[in-house]
This record gives C-alpha cells, structure tokens and sequence, in this order.
C-alpha cells in the first residue's frame, strides 16, 4: 500500500512537472514575442486588428493549452494525419495507445475549453477575418507575422529553417482564414485553421530541435 502511495505521487509529481515544462518554454516564446513587439509600433486601423488578436487573452489561452493537448501524442502528428479538429478527435479515438488519452470522452473534455476559446475568438474578430478574407493574402501576412514573429535577424542555419518553417505556417494560415470564412460552418473552419497553424508551428519547433541535436 505505501510503495502504491509513493508511486502515485511520484506520478503526480512527473505530470506536474511535465505540464509546468511546457508552460516554461511557452513563457519564453510569449516574452520573445513581446520583447520584439515593443519594439514595434501599430501603423494603423488594420494593424490594430492584428495586434489586439494575437494579444488577446483568447488566442495566448488557447495557444497554450493546445501545446499541453498536442504534448499527449505520443507519436509524430503531422497534417497529413488528419485535417479538421473532428477528423483529429476520431483519430484520438482509434488510435489511444498512441496518446496519454485513457479515453476519448477524457480528449473531448480537455478540447472543450480550447473550443470554447476558439469561438470567443472567432466572435471577437469578424472585423480582422473579413479583412483577412477581402484583401490580398501578402498583406495579411505581413501584419500577421509583424506581430508573431519570434526573430528577425540572420542567425545559423537551424534557426533561419524554423523561421523559413513558422513564415510557410503563417502563409497557410491566411490561406486557410481566406478558403473557409463565409461559409456555413465558418466557426468550424477557423478552429480547423487554428488548429492546424498550431500543429505546423509545433512542428516547426520539433524540426529546430533534431537541427540543433544532429548540428
């Protein structure tokens, strides 16, 4: 009964520690990000736009516990994998033993707060999404990456591949904003688009890693 005691918190306590890693290195993505965008100023109403939501507490939220949900794959996801958030749970669900999911009724209701998230964010910016979709996709980008971008100077080669990686993530993005709004699950379409720039940039971040580790 005791070493099942101390097993359990050790368990625990690895979890913990699991999850306070991932906030860490999200803690240090956000000051990059902010660092570099006070140096920055807003030039004018459409680049308010960008700024408020990719500062809003909606969009850092979900971001964040999106890096917490993809940690739970305990396989490379790629999205050739799955397409949309729903393909994306159905996978979970056939696929357990290759997440930390015990269940995918334990998936869906640690997806349900990032969904909600999602369309708070969806709500608050049909402004910026129209604007997104009516103008053309090289100055969306612009805004989108003056404002998301981690660096902007020359740096070694593992570094400029994660920012080749992140802008190509960015672009298709917009893209994906463009392609979907106005129809009738518009909502759906932006937590699909969401979902998959998130998937890109983290995968952006795996490849810098196996750069660095083979460098």
């Amino acid at each position: 009964m005791k070493k099942f005691f101390i097993f359990s918190v050790i368990s625990i306590l690895f979890i913990g520690c699991s999850d306070s890693e991932i906030n860490n290195h999200e803690n240090v993505d956000e000051v990059k990000i902010e660092t570099l965008q006070a140096a920055r100023s807003v030039e004018n109403n459409i680049d308010s736009l960008f700024y408020n939501y990719v500062n809003s507490f909606e969009y850092k939220e979900s971001n964040r516990l999106l890096s917490i949900f993809q940690s739970k794959f305990k396989t490379s996801i790629t999205e050739e994998d799955f397409h949309t958030t729903n393909e994306m749970l159905q996978w979970i669900g056939l696929n357990l033993n290759k997440t930390d999911f015990n269940t995918l009724e334990e998936a869906q209701i640690e997806w349900q707060p990032i969904s909600n998230l999602l369309e708070i964010n969806f709500n608050n910016n049909q402004e910026l999404f129209q604007f997104i979709r009516v103008s053309d996709i090289e100055t969306s980008v612009y805004y989108f990456e003056k404002w998301t971008a981690k660096t902007t100077t020359k740096e070694d080669d593992c570094t400029e591949r994660l920012k080749d990686c992140e802008a190509k993530a960015r672009n298709e993005f917009i893209f994906d904003v463009v392609m979907t709004m106005g129809g009738n699950d518009a909502l759906g379409a932006y937590a699909d688009a969401h979902y998959m720039f998130n998937l890109r940039i983290s995968n952006c971040a795996n490849g810098f890693e196996r750069c660095v580790a083979n460098s």
